[in-house]
């Protein structure tokens, strides 16, 4: 490790980390994890301007689970890195150790997830879906204006801005526009209208999914906002990686509206094309063949 990281992270949190050991951080930011001289351990990430921009979204969406998590009174609760630090170019987060034998507790997932949708905190918000800022779904801009009807917020708020952002990198196809168009114009009767609003993660992938000590589940890298919890259920389904006791016991306590099997394509559908604007034409596939089933 150069000495001008150390300087910095020394000047950011007042004391020279003794030890600073360079480690997997995603796609777009570098991770370190730092011993402190008083024995504690932390993570801490920078990068590119298109990394760092997102950082004060990312802990603020910790805050906000944190928070919510905090004021349940279920007994269920996940686990949240603490933010000890945010500025311009870096993170700086609790570390989360994970269980040196892979133990992962679904049960535990399942439960707390749930405990997280069910939360009563939305009360006073002056809108049912969405947040009072914007934030990012991985490095892309995620738009967060408020509604009080579902389908409308996730046309306007979810899929629109997605399909704009294909459009302007010549990344869409134009085969999709009559199946694109029946889908947005068919929502309000393929969505329910108002369920109960619900704070979700938004970025629910298995990598964002920490198994810490004793194999209990800690999330990272939130999206969060106020939305229908299924969102958070059908992007579990997306990349794989959870097992399937997880969905079972999830349901077996809260259980899914009919209909479940069809809508989580349309709500991975937004994922699909945030994936297709990230990472170019190796998603059209997967974006024409969604497109296609779902109308």
């Amino acid at each position: 490790m150069d000495h001008p990281p150390r300087n910095r992270l020394a000047e950011l949190l007042g004391q020279q980390p003794t030890a600073i050991k360079p480690i997997s951080g995603g796609s777009i930011s570098s991770a370190y994890c730092l011993d402190m001289p008083d024995g504690l351990r932390l993570f801490a990430k920078t990068g590119s301007p298109q990394a760092t921009q997102t950082f004060a979204a990312e802990a603020a969406g910790l805050n906000l689970i944190a928070s919510t998590i905090k004021s349940s009174a279920s007994p269920d609760r996940l686990r949240v890195p603490r933010v000890y630090h945010i500025s311009r170019d870096w993170l700086v987060l609790q570390w989360l150790p994970p269980d040196p034998g892979g133990h992962r507790d679904w049960l535990a997932l399942a439960r707390g997830l749930g405990a997280l949708h069910h939360s009563d905190q939305h009360a006073g918000q002056a809108f049912r879906y969405g947040l009072d800022t914007d934030n990012f779904i991985g490095a892309s801009p995620q738009l967060n204006r408020g509604s009080d009807h579902w389908p409308t917020f996730f046309a306007n708020a979810r899929l629109r801005p997605q399909v704009a952002a294909a459009r302007r990198h010549n990344l869409w196809d134009r085969s999709w526009d009559r199946p694109w168009e029946r889908l947005v114009d068919a929502l309000p009767n393929e969505l329910p209208a108002d369920p109960l609003p619900s704070l979700v993660h938004g970025d629910l992938w298995s990598g964002n999914v920490v198994w810490t000590e004793g194999g209990q589940p800690a999330l990272i890298d939130p999206a969060v906002y106020w939305g229908d919890r299924e969102v958070d259920l059908a992007m579990t389904r997306m990349f794989g990686g959870f097992a399937s006791e997880f969905e079972q016991a999830y349901c077996q306590r809260w259980p899914l509206l009919p209909g479940f099997e069809h809508r989580f394509r349309i709500y991975n559908l937004y994922h699909e094309l945030n994936h297709l604007n990230l990472f170019g034409h190796s998603y059209a596939g997967m974006v024409g063949a969604t497109l296609r089933r779902l109308t």
